[in-house]
């Protein structure tokens, strides 16, 4: 499944992201992948993403895939 996201922050030394789905206007996933495909410097807050997530019920799970505006 595919959502909406905006970069909230990234962290480097691990390689993981803090989001806001589109549809939550309040909630925020920690520790989410980012593909190593994706330049650093494109990760800047307030961007917006496609995530994917392999079980939507196991946000765990979910990896940034594309950055887009």
């Amino acid at each position: 499944m595919l959502k909406q996201a905006t970069l909230i922050g990234y962290d480097a030394s691990n390689c993981k992201a803090t989001i806001k789905l589109r549809t939550s206007h309040q909630r925020y996933l920690e520790g989410v992948a980012v593909a190593c495909n994706i330049p650093e410097v494109e990760l800047v807050a307030g961007r917006k993403l496609m995530v994917s997530f392999l079980d939507e019920y196991i946000p765990g799970e979910a990896v940034v895939i594309a950055i887009y505006e």
